[in-house]
């Protein structure tokens, strides 16, 4: 072997240097694409478990071999405890057999998209959409399957929610006491509820569908309907507006109509949406308000007493004619001033008259007798009673009402002067006077009475006449037999009648009844005894 010379070393050492180089810069090329695909694979997983869906890889048997993090939110399982699970564990019973079918179409379609049911862990069940794709080696054979899951639980919910909705929007629709109608810009009807077609007596919705609106209103009216349709597009909507509408057999009917604008997803008007109210009851019921009111206006005008609406302060809201007389002014002069401004009350009256008018307001009615001294100066004594006035539950006013009781005053002075004077000429009268009622009773015995039998008033009035002192009992029978007839209105002569003194002395007395009469009818019985003893002494002499 020969010996190399001292350049032929430093070339095989510098060739040798620079495989090394070569082999040192292959090597760190293998570490960076080994550390690519590290990263790659890194980010893979992280997408992987990002994943908004639950990814579900399978092999050929159906078993799983992996999943994302998606598989605890969606089904409740852990990584971990569910590879190398077969698929059919997480699959509810009824829904095995689809998904039996969907893992065989994808061997053949390569896709197939199936909505079933899966089962959590705590055994709830979840309604998904299993998208799956075949995964193929590098020879094309089939070597498992992915499945992209999506979790439709909310989505059904919501949509049953919102069939559940539509439903009750439509049974609303259809059982509203109100007509509600959809037309389109022409003013046709495409939709009515059940009410439009009693509302317009009509047999079936064909009747209405596909006709024009205005068909519906009666002719009178037919620009003001027209009017407001327009006015509907320019302002959205209307409050109700009354028009008479028109039924199948040609009648009109009074009733409100509302509408407003219904406008697409882009903002522009596709249509109406109208609401029509029957108020022809409402309209019968005004008119019997109106005449009742009416009636009330001349019952409240025309009645013989006084009446006054006062506020919940005390101020005059209004009055009838009969109130003005009794004021004595006009009604000018009473509208809108407190009550106790009148100048009609006197001073110590009016502390009375304001705890009255606070107690009315409890329910109290109160009754009261006051006099007053009108415009005219004439003096007016009134009967007053009040009572609140109720509105919507609340008190919304006092109603008083006076009754003129002048003349009743005067007339009952009259009776007492009168009954006074005829008190008087009794108590003064020579002759004995009883009074009876209708049952006996002796209700009034005057002076002379007293005198001429010894016995008080007090021991006198109150009893039944067969029991008066002084009375001799061999006569008490002959007295009731002459008071019997009486009560049928037969009235005995005058006769003479004897009775015992207080002093055991035997008087006479010469007897006369009359009956007491309030105009055709007998109250009671007037018995007047004028003495004749001394009269009877002297013809007992020879």
């Amino acid at each position: 072997m020969k010996h190399k010379t001292k350049e032929g070393l430093i070339e095989e050492v510098t060739k040798l240097r620079q495989q090394i180089a070569k082999l040192e810069e292959s090597e760190s090329q293998n570490k960076q694409a080994i550390e690519q695909v590290r990263k790659n694979g890194r980010q893979f997983r992280s997408i992987f478990n990002a994943a908004f869906n639950l990814i579900i890889f399978l092999n050929s048997e159906g078993i799983i071999t992996n999943c994302n993090k998606r598989i605890e939110s969606v089904l409740g399982y852990e990584q971990e405890e569910i590879m190398g699970q077969p698929i059919e564990k997480l699959i509810h019973t009824f829904s095995r057999e689809e998904a039996r079918h969907c893992l065989e179409d994808i061997s053949k379609k390569e896709h197939s998209s199936k909505e079933i049911q899966m089962i959590r862990k705590d055994g709830r069940l979840v309604d998904v959409i299993v998208n799956s794709s075949t995964l193929r080696d590098e020879e094309d054979n089939c070597v498992g399957t992915i499945c992209i899951i999506d979790d439709i639980t909310d989505l059904k919910q919501s949509m049953e929610a919102l069939r559940a909705s539509k439903e009750k929007l439509r049974k609303l629709f259809e059982s509203l006491t109100d007509g509600i109608f959809v037309l389109n810009l022409n003013g046709v009807y495409t939709e009515i509820n059940k009410r439009m077609i009693e509302i317009h007596g009509l047999k079936s919705r064909d009747d209405m569908l596909g006709k024009n609106s205005f068909s519906f209103i009666a002719s009178k009216d037919l620009d003001r309907a027209r009017n407001s349709m327009q006015e509907i597009l320019k302002q959205g909507v209307t409050t109700y507006r009354e028009f008479k509408a028109r039924k199948a057999d040609g009648t009109e009917f009074p009733a409100e109509v509302s509408g407003a604008v219904i406008k697409n997803v882009s903002g522009n008007p596709t249509g109406f949406i109208g609401i029509i109210r029957d108020i022809s009851d409402r309209k019968q019921a005004e008119e019997k308000i109106r005449a009742s009111e009416e009636k009330f206006r001349n019952i409240f005008e025309n009645v013989h007493d006084g009446m006054i609406f006062l506020d919940n302060n005390g101020t005059i809201l209004e009055v009838n004619k009969k109130a003005i007389h009794i004021y004595g002014g006009s009604k000018k002069e009473v509208l809108g001033k407190h009550f106790t401004k009148l100048d009609v009350f006197s001073l110590k009256d009016l502390p009375m008259l304001m705890r009255k008018f606070k107690n009315a307001f409890s329910g109290e009615i109160p009754a009261i007798h006051l006099s007053i001294k009108n415009k005219r100066g004439q003096e007016i004594y009134l009967e007053c009673s009040a009572a609140p006035i109720r509105k919507d539950e609340q008190t919304a006013g006092i109603i008083v009402i006076a009754h003129d009781i002048t003349e009743r005053i005067n007339t009952e002075e009259k009776l007492k002067e009168s009954e006074e004077r005829y008190k008087n000429i009794i108590e003064l009268a020579p002759d004995a006077i009883l009074i009876l009622n209708l049952k006996g009773t002796i209700t009034f015995c005057n002076t002379a009475f007293t005198n001429l039998t010894g016995y008080s008033q007090k021991e006198t009035v109150n009893r039944h006449f067969s029991r008066l002192p002084g009375l001799p009992k061999e006569d008490i029978s002959r007295y009731i037999k002459i008071f019997k007839p009486l009560l049928r209105g037969k009235i005995p002569k005058p006769f003479e009648s004897a009775w015992i003194h207080k002093d055991e002395s035997t008087r006479w007395g010469e007897t006369r009844i009359d009956p007491i009469k309030k105009g055709r009818k007998t109250i009671g019985f007037q018995i007047i005894g004028r003495d004749i003893t001394e009269r009877k002494k002297a013809e007992k002499q020879p």
